[in-house]
């Protein structure tokens, strides 16, 4: 089935132009032809090999809102959120790029961007925050700049899995706008006055304004405003009780935050409704989650129930349909392996990493960049288990293989990976450590350092306390 995208283009009288690029699957991938590329007002144009574009508007002026179509047959747009956009003043300087991806991997690889484009947009800030405050501050935005991320890497999932078109047109100008960088301009937009209006608008526009109250608490939290996302979480279900993903979202937000008590009573409301819809797929999120808050809370028998369940279910899934619930399945999995880990229970969470660790490699062979990152992340868990049980030649080299993974992802995003290589480098020293080769211990240790160094000149709240950790490491060899 052809892709079409198709929204509405603003008039006017003064000439402008869109530029742009369309590639495969993510930012840097292969570019594309034959791709046809249009809006309302412009010349429709195909891509050639170099997969480039060019509208001329011959009727609309720079700042302008226009919205794109695109269409190529059995391809789907992975970034469709930034396709409303207004038409830059400097065509050149403000190029669009367009990913599109096989219809059944659009949303891996909508996942995989929107997380990336979120964790730059939470990172920017951060840092300027970091650049305005004092030591006793950057404990505090520590903190909160790891719950950004994580309110950022939500959203990014709602992005990711949420219909073509859907939210209403200020959820997606706002997402648009966030996308850019531009989170004021976004939260204009979603002003609590603008949401409380629509709420008492026409019943159509129920589902879109319980969204974007969602969408304006995420904002705020990547803002670092704590208080005012929970006013807007509170909200949203309060707008919409008898909504899954307002609760969801609700109780991820609070579980963030360290508020339990809000959590647990928000995920036993998704929970609920999640049953009650039949939606075996949320009923298995929701338990996943919930399995996670009570390992928060060192409740290990009741995470062990919630996770065992949201097993059964996620196995069952995966057996209908591997390619859309494997990667839900491992993550339960690598979940239940860290709890049994935790309780020393070392057989059963060896089990579980082998079998997660399993489906992520087979998931690696069809999208390896997408899935070794978490085929990096669980042979780490594994190398932990084998050196916590001094089953050394395995931990290497399961260390190792991770290690090459992080290497080659970083030399393509170091910004993203080079601290997880930083990561395996320490518990390498450890190891090596541990069997008395100081020689490499010292090799390891050094270039741990140096990376987490380089990182700290940005971001020392965030890296400092790992400086510290390698250095008393290596201070602590013969």
């Amino acid at each position: 089935m052809a892709l079409v995208v198709f929204l509405h283009a603003s008039s006017a009288w003064a000439a402008a132009t869109l530029m742009g690029v369309v590639r495969e699957n993510q930012l840097g991938g292969d570019l594309v032809r034959n791709v046809s590329v249009s809006a309302l007002g412009a010349n429709p144009v195909v891509t050639g090999a170099d997969g480039q574009f060019v509208l001329h508007f011959p009727q609309r002026k720079p700042g302008e809102n226009v919205s794109i179509g695109v269409s190529r047959n059995g391809w789907v747009v992975v970034n469709d959120i930034q396709l409303n956009r207004a038409l830059p003043a400097n065509a050149s300087q403000s190029p669009l790029e367009i990913l599109i991806a096989k219809a059944a991997e659009r949303e891996t690889w909508a996942l995989q961007f929107y997380r990336l484009q979120g964790e730059r947009v939470v990172d920017a800030r951060y840092k300027k925050e970091l650049a305005a405050a004092g030591l006793e501050e950057r404990a505090r935005l520590l903190r909160e700049h790891d719950q950004a991320r994580a309110q950022a890497d939500e959203l990014a999932r709602q992005l990711a899995t949420r219909p073509a078109g859907s939210g209403g047109e200020d959820y997606q100008k706002a997402a648009s706008l966030f996308l850019d960088g531009k989170i004021n301009k976004a939260l204009e937009i979603l002003s609590e006055e603008r949401l409380k209006q629509q709420g008492a608008d026409a019943k159509k526009l129920h589902e879109d304004t319980m969204r974007s109250w969602l969408l304006r608490g995420q904002l705020l939290a990547v803002k670092f405003d704590f208080d005012g996302a929970t006013r807007a979480y509170d909200e949203a279900v309060a707008f919409a009780p008898s909504s899954y993903e307002a609760w969801f979202a609700y109780s991820f937000f609070h579980q963030r935050q360290n508020h339990f008590k809000e959590s647990h009573w928000g995920y036993k409301e998704a929970l609920s409704l999640a049953r009650a819809s039949g939606k075996k797929e949320v009923v298995a999120r929701a338990l996943n989650n919930l399995g996670n808050l009570h390992g928060d809370e060192k409740r290990m028998a009741e995470a062990r129930k919630a996770y065992k369940e949201a097993l059964k279910i996620r196995c069952a899934l995966a057996q209908q349909n591997s390619n859309v619930y494997l990667p839900d399945l491992a993550v339960t999995l690598n979940n239940l392996g860290v709890l049994h880990r935790d309780e020393n229970r070392m057989a059963e969470a060896r089990g579980v990493f082998k079998e997660a660790l399993k489906i992520q490699r087979d998931l690696a062979q069809q999208n390896p960049d997408v899935y070794l990152p978490a085929v990096a992340t669980t042979l780490n868990n594994l190398g932990l288990l084998h050196y916590a049980e001094n089953r050394m030649a395995e931990a290497r080299d399961v260390f190792k293989e991770a290690l090459k993974i992080q290497r080659d992802l970083a030399q393509q995003n170091p910004d993203v990976y080079l601290p997880a290589v930083a990561t395996t480098l320490n518990n390498l020293g450890l190891l090596h450590y541990a069997e008395n080769r100081m020689a490499e211990a010292r090799k390891a240790y050094k270039e741990a350092l140096k990376i987490y160094r380089t990182f700290a000149q940005v971001a020392p709240a965030a890296y400092e306390p790992d400086v510290r950790r390698v250095q008393t490491n290596l201070d602590a060899l013969p």
